[in-house]
């Protein structure tokens, strides 16, 4: 019924949320993981 498919779609949505914050925390250590090892005059060159 109507419910059933706004739970599942409800759900669906929260995985993609979960999804997208997990890989923007992932960019996230990348970014700083690069800002760490590789210096600024390499970075803007």
């Amino acid at each position: 019924g109507v419910v059933k498919n706004v739970r599942s779609a409800a759900s669906r949505s929260v995985a993609g949320l979960k999804i997208l914050d997990g890989s923007r925390r992932q960019l996230t250590a990348v970014y700083r993981y690069a800002d760490e090892t590789i210096p600024p005059a390499q970075a803007v060159a």
